[in-house]
């Protein structure tokens, strides 16, 4: 058994809103993720990665990842 999907938390994510952090992931990492409040209740603070993708994608998407959060955390 395995899972293919990540949930990202981002409440310690400087994002005002949901739409600012759906703009983070998909114009600063070129990622489009879904919205984990679409899950329901709790999910307001999460992006959903799935990760069922040949490994090089997702090797270059984590380093998408990892660029764009280093932009606004410091």
């Amino acid at each position: 058994e395995a899972s293919f999907l990540v949930f990202l938390d981002n409440s310690r994510m400087p994002f005002a809103s949901a739409e600012e952090q759906q703009a983070f992931y998909l114009d600063r990492a070129g990622l489009y993720l879904n919205e984990g409040r679409i899950f329901g209740s709790g999910g307001e603070h999460f992006m959903r990665l799935n990760t069922a993708l040949p490994r090089t994608e997702l090797k270059a998407a984590l380093k998408k990842l990892r660029t764009a959060y280093a932009e606004i955390v410091t």
